[in-house]
């Protein structure tokens, strides 16, 4: 017997409103992954040679840097055992959420009685996923920079002339490596042979779906992995396999087999110039100059071009190359108002490059069946997405004017106004492409034909962000003193171009919705929220320094920043501060000791839905997922995210 009517109809559980369950099989999972194995290598070479002659200066640099990191992963994925007419110990059992507005948190929990099971399961969960995952990363660059001043003395107010050179080749490649399993029809591993008995408790305080109950005994897991699974190449022959062998394997596993979905290997060739006059006379300073930077990219990785006789994928390597060439002009001047009072002014242009990951080529699509050769969801019907290899790099054109007073020879006050015109912004954007005559293939091997909504990285966004920063520093001349620093940022909205789409769709003889094309509507301007920007910043040192040892106490504030767009509101992390504490000696010439502590608080990182923007029907009760919202408030707790305490102690020999 099922136990979905016993979740919606509970209601008016507390004074705050309704509870909500939803599909309780959707609601109550349970995901445990084993990292049984990890391990991270980093290794770095660097050679510097400089030589004087006259008023020249030079300075070449040569270097490498690796890194390589291994994870080996050990998954299992818990599901309610629901079976038609078979009592599993659900009949009884309720799973709800829970929104209460006092506390202004979410929560989850099952009805009353139903709590030992959820610590110490038996017949009540079945064990659904049940895989090994290994996967490779390694990250190289070489350099190759060479740098030469020329002092002058001339009347022309050039102090010196600075340029040189910086050639970079970096790379990076990710392989993964995946082991699955099946079970035979009819067969059904419940959570009673896995659990051991170690209760960890129901954890029902935090986040939007609850993730973890009870303890996965490895034994027992290793045991059913090793001895109750055949080993095939291929699932999809599983039961053909298991019914020649004939020795009573409740599944069958294959060995490990490369996700080509998830290899790439990726490559940027970074050429960089740079010329700069050192300017100045008097009371007045700075230098002027321009940096060229030429970029060439690669990638390389694999896209699915359809299915073979025996239903595997065929996948095809697609390469992608770019490039992107910036003039970046810079200038610094300061003048001296008094001895004690400076003026400082500059203006530059910068840029960022956009990730590989978001210029790689390759199609990932779904059609209108899924794997299985069911009709998928409308909203999951004929669209996907690729890279863009054409992205240009963000830009950002920026001035600055600031005021500092020096009050004593190591202490001093500021203040600095900022602008910043940025462009070419990355957004994610989707738009109707035919894909007829193109040669691509769908997730679940059908020929591409038609129209898709295919989802892509586009340079549109154009910002304009201004703010000011005041610093303080000050030392007190017996070894203590203070820092801190406030900055201001007003963030307007990201301004962009965008595009609706409605589904064309017909039905088929099986009742089943077919989506078969799109209709656009008109382009329009669209506004929206600038990601990771916080309204305030600040932070506070109080230190203390001698010649063998050395404490810093810091403080820092930074206000709620919008993370990005959810499917019922904006997602935003909440106001955060921090105490970190770091203390050095010096025990010998040579060797220092260092301890430090961060997040001293035991501060968690707060998620928030913006409430004001979810839609509520009519009567003031939401529905679906959104349904815990049950007040009206304009910030709702999400998910809630904690490092706890860490502690650093460290020793460092210079020789």
């Amino acid at each position: 017997m099922r136990a979905e009517a016993n979740v919606n109809d509970i209601t008016a559980v507390n004074s705050q409103g309704v509870r909500y369950g939803g599909p309780i099989n959707n609601l109550l999972a349970m995901e445990f992954q084993d990292r049984d194995g990890s391990d991270t290598s980093n290794d770095q070479l660097n050679f510097t040679v400089d030589y004087q002659f006259d008023d020249v200066f030079v300075k070449f640099q040569v270097g490498r840097s690796t890194s390589e990191s291994y994870v080996s992963d050990f998954g299992t994925e818990f599901n309610l055992n629901f079976q038609e007419g078979v009592d599993t110990g659900l009949a009884d059992v309720g799973v709800y959420y829970d929104y209460d507005a006092d506390a202004n948190t979410p929560g989850w929990g099952v009805t009353s009685g139903a709590e030992n099971w959820l610590a110490n399961p038996t017949s009540e969960m079945y064990l659904n996923g049940f895989f090994k995952r290994e996967q490779f990363r390694e990250n190289n660059e070489n350099y190759f920079q060479g740098d030469v001043t020329w002092s002058l003395d001339n009347d022309f107010y050039i102090t010196s002339i600075e340029s040189g050179f910086k050639i970079r080749k970096k790379s990076s490649k990710n392989s993964r490596y995946l082991a699955n399993s099946k079970r035979a029809e009819g067969q059904r591993i419940i959570a009673g042979e896995l659990a051991s008995g170690t209760i960890s408790g129901v954890r029902d305080g935090v986040g939007t779906f609850p993730q973890a109950f009870f303890d996965v005994d490895k034994n027992l897991r290793d045991d059913i992995w090793q001895n109750d699974h055949l080993v095939v190449d291929n699932l999809d022959n599983c039961a053909s396999a298991l019914a020649a062998d004939g020795t009573g394997y409740r599944g069958c596993r294959t060995g490990f087999q490369q996700e080509q979905a998830q290899f790439y290997d990726q490559g940027s060739d970074i050429n960089e110039a740079y010329i700069m006059a050192n300017i100045g006379g008097g009371k007045w300073r700075g230098n002027i100059g321009v940096r060229f930077v030429d970029t060439e990219r690669s990638s390389l990785n694999y896209q699915s071009v359809g299915v073979d006789e025996l239903g595997n994928t065929i996948w095809q390597p697609v390469s992608t190359q770019s490039d992107t060439q910036d003039v970046l002009p810079s200038i610094n001047l300061s003048y001296n108002l008094t001895d004690e009072l400076v003026i400082r002014t500059a203006a530059s242009k910068v840029i960022d490059h956009p990730s590989l990951a978001q210029l790689r080529d390759g199609y990932d699509i779904s059609g209108t069946y899924d794997d299985q050769g069911a009709v998928q969801e409308e909203d999951s019907q004929r669209v996907g997405v690729v890279g863009n290899p054409d992205l240009a790099s963000y830009q950002a054109n920026q001035f600055e004017l600031g005021l500092e007073w020096y009050f004593t020879d190591s202490s001093l006050v500021g203040i600095t106004a900022f602008y910043k015109d940025l462009k070419n912004i990355i957004r994610s954007q989707t738009s109707i492409r035919d894909l007829t005559g193109a040669g691509l293939y769908t997730n679940d091997g059908q020929l591409a034909e038609g129209e898709y909504a295919i989802t892509s990285n586009y340079n549109v966004g154009e910002q304009q962000i201004n703010g000011y920063e005041v610093q303080l520093q000050h030392d007190f001349g017996n070894g203590f003193g203070v820092q801190g620093n406030y900055t201001f940022i007003n963030v307007p909205d990201e301004e962009f171009t965008s595009q609706d789409f409605t589904p064309i769709t017909e039905t088929d003889e099986n009742g089943d919705v077919i989506v078969t094309g799109f209709e656009t509507d008109t382009p329009y301007t669209e506004n929206v929220r600038s990601e990771g920007n916080s309204k305030h910043t600040g932070n506070a040192q109080v230190y203390f320094e001698n010649e063998s040892f050395s404490a810093r106490l810091s403080y820092n504030y930074r206000s709620q920043y919008f993370v990005g767009p959810n499917s019922q509101s904006d997602l935003v992390v909440d106001d955060r501060q921090s105490i970190d504490m770091k203390m050095t000696y010096q025990i010998t010439e040579n060797i220092m000791s260092t301890f430090s502590i961060t997040n001293l608080l035991d501060e968690a990182q707060e998620y928030y839905f913006i409430r004001k923007q979810i839609e509520v029907p009519e009567g003031g009760i939401p529905q679906g997922q959104e349904a815990y919202y049950t007040q009206r408030k304009e910030k709702v707790a999400g998910n809630n995210y904690t490092t706890g305490r860490n502690f650093y102690v460290g020793l460092n020999w210079n020789f």
